[in-house]
């Protein structure tokens, strides 16, 4: 997400106005009529539109990383198992090779 705010303490302000030179002469009169005033108010509204709070975003945020955390490491346990698994079908396979082998073996001797 581009932010358009900034804080300055305990008040927002617009980033485009006061960090990128957006104002000539930083001429305040002006502010409820500019394109950036225009452009904050079709942000806060599309936010509004998704009728969440901003203490709602934090927990679905915090819900989202945790739930990340513990798929990332039950895939991990899993995979784990499944190498462990791979690997002891492969050593039984050349088992089963091996056995034939001799039985073969032994059948033409």
């Amino acid at each position: 997400m581009n932010r358009l705010t900034g804080w300055d303490g305990e008040h927002a302000y617009l980033l485009k106005c006061f960090e990128g030179g957006g104002c000539p002469d930083m001429d305040t009169s002006k502010c409820n009529f500019c394109d950036h005033h225009i452009a904050v108010y079709d942000h806060l509204a599309a936010y509004e539109d998704t009728g969440l709070t901003s203490e709602d975003v934090v927990r679905l945020n915090d819900f989202s990383q945790s739930q990340c955390a513990k798929l990332l490491a039950e895939n991990g346990r899993l995979k784990a198992e499944l190498d462990t698994a791979w690997k002891q079908l492969h050593f039984e396979i050349e088992n089963e090779r091996r056995l034939q082998d001799e039985i073969l073996h032994s059948i033409q001797t």
